[in-house]
């Protein structure tokens, strides 16, 4: 299982067309309703810094990774120039208050 965090903040200019991407990125992943991914997004206050939470198995973090709207995105944020370059961590489980297997199964 792979869970990843993301943080990075975009210029104020990019910032609504950050959203947009975002926002096809989870349209399509809706669409495709792809067992193994559960993924989101969030704003700090600022409207600009940006927070993306991922879980995912190995399936699921390949389908998010070859969809068409997410290779997008990241092109596009990356020559947008953001004023912080986004830094990804992955993250080790310590312990949940629900069975993290199954919520990413979505059982």
């Amino acid at each position: 299982m792979h869970i990843t965090h993301v943080q990075y903040t975009v210029t104020p200019e990019y910032a609504a067309t950050n959203q947009r991407n975002i926002g096809q990125v989870m349209t399509d992943l809706r669409a495709l309703k792809p067992a193994g991914l559960r993924y989101s997004t969030f704003t700090k206050s600022d409207g600009r810094t940006f927070i993306h939470f991922a879980i995912a198995t190995d399936e699921g973090n390949a389908t998010l990774l070859a969809l068409p709207s997410f290779k997008t995105f990241q092109s596009e944020l990356k020559a947008s120039g953001p004023e912080i370059a986004p830094e990804a961590s992955k993250l080790t489980l310590v312990d949940s208050s629900y069975d993290l297997n199954a919520f990413v199964a979505g059982r």
